[in-house]
């Protein structure tokens, strides 16, 4: 059994970090064994991860900010107003805030595995991003224009969504760019 002193060089070059580039691309051995990736991440790669925290902000500010108005408002007198009965109205206002607390922590769970797997290099999270940034465009942009049942306090809560809504196409439009597919195809 032959061991290594520490006069021998270890044989696998490992290139150290350069400007632009954090420790986490060069490559190493992974919690398996196998090596991490072989050539560092664009900087591209970071402007998608500050997006995905933005992204997730912006998400749980649109959250918060309903839930705010959802506490200081009557919904069950409003939702009487566009025509509910009041048993439908009572049940809509009583379990609303439950419904988004529990989507909240879903949605986050999600934008946490997206953030961690693009940050790895992984192409199942590009795949994911790509699609939960097109389903939170549309679901966003036709949940838009609901009746502004809330009041003028409304209006913000609109304005966030909107930015939600940019920030995504922001991420969908780096995603898609040059290099980021390349350096996604790149094999480990």
């Amino acid at each position: 059994m032959a061991t290594s002193s520490p006069q021998t060089p270890d044989p696998t070059p490992r290139p150290l970090a350069s400007a632009g580039h954090s420790l986490h691309d060069a490559p190493s051995a992974g919690r398996d064994g196998r090596p991490g990736r072989k050539w560092p991440a664009p900087p591209e790669r970071d402007r998608l991860l500050r997006l995905t925290h933005v992204s997730a902000g912006l998400y749980t500010l649109a959250i918060l900010g309903g839930l705010v108005l959802y506490a200081l408002n009557d919904l069950a007198a409003a939702y009487e107003q566009v025509g509910w009965s009041s048993e439908e109205a009572r049940l809509a206002a009583a379990g609303g805030g439950l419904i988004a607390v529990l989507v909240l922590a879903a949605v986050l769970g999600l934008y946490r595995v997206v953030y961690k797997g693009l940050k790895r290099g992984k192409k199942w999270a590009r795949r994911l991003g790509i699609v939960c940034a097109v389903v939170s465009i549309l679901g966003t942009g036709l949940g838009l224009f609901q009746p502004l049942i809330y009041g003028g306090w409304e209006v913000l809560h609109i304005l966030i969504r909107v930015a939600g809504i940019v920030v995504d196409a922001l991420w969908l439009i780096t995603v898609f760019r040059k290099p980021i597919p390349h350096w996604f195809a790149l094999p480990f």
